[in-house]
């Protein structure tokens, strides 16, 4: 009877995942050009490559994918694969900002206040800095704060309005609208004063490595405003701040120091090392 060998052949391999990306891709299909320029990007199973990465991100951008539309405008803006060019990045920028992108609408905002690639306008400033805002991104309720809080052409001064946009920010952690924040409760500038919620908010900053609130949690602790007078606490943040350099927080440890005991000073100075220490490791 007759013997049936086995075949020799080997098996035909199945397509791996980057081939059927690069298939797609290959094809017109956006968000496979996409993914397939975020492997040349990060060296995701290709060798890294920017000026492949650009271009099918730009394949997939001209397709209408907003991601990519941003990524484009990014690469522009820093030259990364492609020639520095700030009128084309905000060209990419405006387009994934029309489709809704926060983060394009926030770079749109922030190009209207500079003046970068486009004529400097505050008032589209804060209209692009607002749509982004709404959809919750924090540097942008920060920016458009800052707008109402100093007041520019086209955008008049609101307090209140600058106040509600910091908190929207500090509430999610943007540390910059934390300390500004804290300076209006502490002035009583667009909000009631409350020196209590001043002291949380610049401590919540403080932490995070802004020395304007780390002067302020000096000076509220040497003085009692807003928490329990304790001159070891204020010599630490003073110490901190001074660290970064604040010259106002150099001159009020000199002049506070001259206030306390030797053995305050050390223990002031000991706990300034291990709070420095801890907020440069955040």
């Amino acid at each position: 009877m007759p013997v049936f060998l086995p075949s020799c052949e080997e098996p035909a391999s199945a397509p791996s995942e980057l081939d059927k990306l690069i298939s797609k891709a290959e094809k017109g299909d956006a968000k496979s050009q996409f993914y397939l320029a975020l492997r040349y990007d990060n060296g995701e199973g290709v060798n890294k490559d920017d000026k492949i990465a650009t271009e099918w991100y730009r394949k997939a951008a001209e397709s209408g994918d907003a991601d990519s539309q941003f990524n484009l405008a990014n690469r522009y803006d820093t030259g990364k694969g492609v020639k520095k060019n700030r009128e084309e990045a905000t060209n990419w920028y405006r387009k994934a900002a029309e489709q809704g992108d926060s983060e394009a609408q926030y770079w749109m905002g922030f190009r209207y206040q500079l003046g970068e690639g486009v004529t400097q306008d505050y008032s589209q400033a804060a209209k692009w800095y607002r749509k982004s805002a709404e959809q919750n991104n924090a540097n942008a309720q920060y920016k458009l704060g800052f707008l109402y809080n100093m007041g520019f052409m086209g955008v008049p001064r609101d307090p209140s309005e600058a106040a509600r946009w910091y908190l929207k920010a500090a509430e999610q952690g943007q540390e910059v609208a934390q300390s500004n924040l804290a300076g209006m409760l502490q002035r009583g500038d667009g909000v009631a004063q409350d020196l209590e919620k001043a002291a949380k908010w610049h401590l919540k900053a403080a932490e995070k490595g802004m020395s304007g609130s780390q002067f302020e949690l000096g000076m509220m602790y040497a003085s009692g405003q807003g928490v329990t007078r304790n001159l070891i606490t204020a010599y630490t943040w003073f110490n901190i701040s001074a660290a970064d350099g604040k010259n106002e927080a150099i001159t009020a440890l000199e002049t506070l120091q001259k206030s306390m005991s030797p053995d305050e000073v050390t223990q002031a100075q000991k706990m300034s090392r291990e709070m420095h220490l801890r907020i440069s490791t955040n």
